[in-house]
């Protein structure tokens, strides 16, 4: 962390003033550590991904190759837990050229769960709000013809933002097509990476009211079911995010219910 506070907004080091040698050593420390959560290595990093993107790329997938080797997966985190400010990646002019390097080097061990999972967390980043571009990477799997490719658009949408869902019908429609050419697995790796993707972000509300979170999904999802067909896979993902919703309202009321009821007796008993 001292070494990466060097090249900080209070440093007098800029990294982009190294040479290929000095940038090698130290991206080589860093990649030994067990953890770069430490605030100063993650603005390093960030500044990395603006001046030197295919570095910072083979950075991070260094370290999880690395963490896929590790005996246990507590022994080494690959990626830092919080981004105190967000990769810039996207500064890139080759940015789809990085993401498609991302996606075909998780397909290349699609079965390898350390992979996705840290994968999918990469490809996120750099992805940032899964805009245009990388939404065209994504297609460009979907339609590749492996199957590979197409569990591991599943577990990146794993990562993706949760509007996807509503502002994105069509391209979460070919997902879903695309998946069902393949079988019960690959429908169960994107569905599964869609419904997560459903489930991301902090529910709040407030007593004998139901979730915002829950009454946008159910509300969105019944909008959108109005204009697909029946019976089609895309419309059953949609229908599985009403019922859910719904579950997630009736249990909402049911704990509110609780709550005043424990509270009554509570008063009953002053």
């Amino acid at each position: 962390d001292d070494v990466a506070a060097a090249f900080g907004p209070q440093g007098y080091v800029q990294w982009g003033t190294l040479s290929v040698s000095e940038a090698d050593s130290v991206l080589d420390q860093l990649a030994g550590c067990t953890s770069i959560d430490e605030y100063n290595i993650v603005v390093l990093l960030v500044e990395i991904s603006r001046t030197a993107p295919e570095s910072a790329a083979d950075f991070l997938i260094g370290r999880i190759e690395r963490w896929e080797r590790a005996a246990s997966p507590l022994d080494y985190t690959p990626l830092p837990h919080t981004w105190h400010r967000m990769p810039l990646f996207t500064s890139d002019r080759r940015y789809g050229d990085r993401l498609r390097r991302v996606l075909k080097w998780m397909a290349d061990s699609a079965d390898d769960a350390r992979r996705r999972i840290a994968g999918g967390e990469l490809f996120a980043l750099m992805a940032g709000d899964f805009g245009e571009e990388p939404l065209a990477v994504l297609r460009e799997a979907l339609s590749s013809g492996d199957i590979q490719q197409v569990k591991i658009v599943g577990a990146i949408l794993n990562q993706a933002p949760r509007n996807l869902l509503w502002e994105q019908v069509d391209f979460v429609t070919l997902a879903l097509r695309s998946a069902d050419l393949y079988g019960e697995e690959a429908v169960q790796r994107v569905g599964g990476g869609l419904h997560a993707a459903a489930f991301k972000g902090m529910r709040s509300g407030v007593p004998m009211e139901p979730f915002d979170w829950d009454t946008e999904q159910r509300d969105k999802s019944a909008e959108i079911l109005g204009a697909l067909q029946p019976g089609s896979v895309e419309y059953k993902f949609y229908e599985s995010l009403v019922e859910s919703a719904k579950r997630g309202i009736a249990w909402k009321a049911d704990i509110d219910e609780t709550l005043i009821s424990r509270r009554e007796i509570g008063r009953a008993h002053v």
